[in-house]
């Protein structure tokens, strides 16, 4: 089974090792409550200080706690149409009111935003890059959100979960998050640095809402486990040695990727990240259940704009000729 659904990163084998993760003091010892010594790591690779970091059970987690934690049932949350569907699923199970506003050739732009703000928006959600789209949204623009937030007293949620893949640095937000009283910007150990399985994602705020967040602690004391928080340690030292290499690996693909599509004429949008989404006429649904049934390959299949979609992450050459060429013959069918 070829399984390019969930944007999972499979190209990390050459440069990642086994490591020997059943230690009996990882099971009988409770997870140290501070998340040392990843927090240290982190603060050292996003250069920020130690107290403006909050780690959870995989992005999502944080996702939940910021909507529960600094949004009230009074006030709305603007999210773009189409998104990814977590941010949209935790407002509506704690009964947070949500706008959702449209996106422009399949990005997010700032006058679509402040179109929609009213004077109950409290909280705005960016997906950068976005989710399934695969672009980016402008640095200049995003930018002029931030200021706007920040004079507005409008918290602004940014979800980096793909930051890693694109051209943008990820270090760009980050400069000033000291200076940002309105800012989150959420990471995740599951893409990238290919740890979905693991669950475990991070935050970077201003000490306030960082200690706003550890409340949760008192509830939850310890919602990483000592095997996430050992292998991230271990594993973030060594991708972010590979980061190049890694970088090369996927843009291969992605051209060749490019090639293979534009050769069987399927349609798609270029991307900044480690997956395409694939425009199609035929019901994407239909064709997703045909292609894991028939052919053995799992795609995400999508439907919104009148238009039906099928993302596919970014595999290794064969499996990219497989998928592909799989999709191509069902299509022609």
């Amino acid at each position: 089974m070829i399984k390019l659904d969930k944007n999972e990163n499979h190209l990390t084998n050459r440069v990642t090792r086994k490591f020997n993760l059943v230690n009996r003091k990882f099971f009988v010892n409770y997870p140290n409550e501070s998340f040392e010594p990843f927090i240290d790591i982190l603060s050292e690779h996003n250069k920020v200080e130690k107290n403006m970091i909050f780690c959870g059970n995989g992005s999502d987690e944080i996702l939940f706690l910021i909507i529960l934690l600094f949004v009230d049932s009074n006030h709305e949350i603007l999210i773009p149409k189409n998104t990814y569907p977590c941010i949209k699923n935790a407002a509506k199970m704690l009964g947070r009111k949500f706008i959702e506003f449209d996106t422009s050739e399949y990005r997010i732009i700032t006058k679509n935003i402040f179109d929609n703000i009213s004077e109950n928006t409290k909280l705005i959600y960016i997906c950068n890059p976005h989710n399934p789209f695969g672009t980016t949204m402008d640095v200049c623009e995003l930018f002029e959100t931030i200021k706007y937030c920040e004079m507005n007293r409008i918290y602004l949620l940014l979800d980096e979960a793909y930051i890693e893949y694109s051209g943008q640095k990820p270090l760009e937000i980050l400069k000033n998050i000291d200076n940002y009283k309105y800012v989150f910007v959420v990471r995740t150990m599951s893409k990238f640095y290919a740890m979905a399985g693991l669950r475990i994602g991070y935050v970077v705020s201003n000490e306030r809402n960082i200690n706003i967040l550890k409340q949760y602690k008192h509830i939850v004391p310890f919602n990483v486990n000592n095997i996430a928080l050992n292998y991230s340690i271990r594993n973030f030292r060594i991708i972010n040695k590979k980061t190049k290499h890694i970088k090369d690996r996927l843009c291969k693909s992605k051209m060749f990727s490019y090639k293979m599509l534009n050769k069987y004429r399927i349609d798609y949008i270029e991307s900044d990240t480690n997956f395409i989404l694939l425009k199609i006429k035929q019901n994407s649904f239909y064709i997703a259940n045909k292609l894991e049934t028939d052919y053995k390959v799992i795609l995400k299949p999508y439907f919104f704009n009148d238009t039906y979609f099928l993302r596919i992450t970014i595999g290794t050459k064969y499996e990219m000729f497989k998928a592909i060429t799989s999709l191509s013959e069902l299509l022609n069918k």
